[in-house]
């Protein structure tokens, strides 16, 4: 399967369809967008979204693309659903896709996750770090506050007084976790071409 080289997006591991999807698709026109999922009912909904040209039903690692297929690919909250060597066959694999842009998140180190929607994928089976991706030619920066704000099943009345003013004072502080992705709660991985 192939698509048009320009203005092409992939969007690896679209779920039930994705945010930065709808917003690309309200402020801009033209784009040829795929998204892809392995979960056969996320597929479904993304495809009833309205959001992509087409949706297909495929293995992150194993996708049926032709080399520099697509400008930009994003792959949001995927890759610590794989092993650690499936991650890294993952990332060759996008950026053998791609003719402009890799563009990923993941959360700063292991946070677990169980299967969840009836959907075993859910699960979450790696932890990657910054330097993960630094060591690859990755621009890395750091998202929703530091590291130490996991969500819990349960939280007692001063825990939920306490994680309330860390979230009010990550969002205040959000430039500093910007630029020291380390201690950051998730991470935004970006490749441009010319590194890859």
């Amino acid at each position: 399967m192939t698509s048009p080289a320009s203005q092409s997006i992939l969007d690896v591991g679209c779920g039930k369809g994705s945010s930065i999807v709808r917003q690309i698709r309200n402020k801009t026109k033209g784009q040829y967008v795929i998204g892809c999922d392995v979960f056969p009912q996320y597929v479904k909904e993304s495809r009833q979204s309205g959001l992509y040209n087409d949706c297909i039903l495929a293995e992150a690692c194993h996708l049926p693309f032709n080399p520099r297929s697509f400008e930009l690919i994003f792959c949001l909250e995927v890759i610590e659903h794989l092993t650690k060597s499936e991650g890294e066959k993952l990332l060759q694999s996008l950026e053998g896709l791609s003719s402009k842009k890799v563009a990923l998140s993941t959360p700063v180190g292991f946070m677990y996750q169980s299967e969840y929607e009836n959907n075993p994928y859910q699960i979450h089976k790696s932890a990657w770090f910054p330097s993960d991706f630094r060591n690859k030619g990755y621009k890395v920066a750091g998202m929703i506050g530091p590291f130490f704000i996991r969500k819990k099943n349960k939280y007692s009345i001063v825990d939920k007084y306490i994680v309330s003013l860390a979230e009010i004072a990550s969002f205040l502080l959000q430039p500093l976790f910007y630029l020291i992705p380390d201690i950051s709660f998730q991470m935004i991985c970006v490749k441009k071409a010319d590194r890859i």
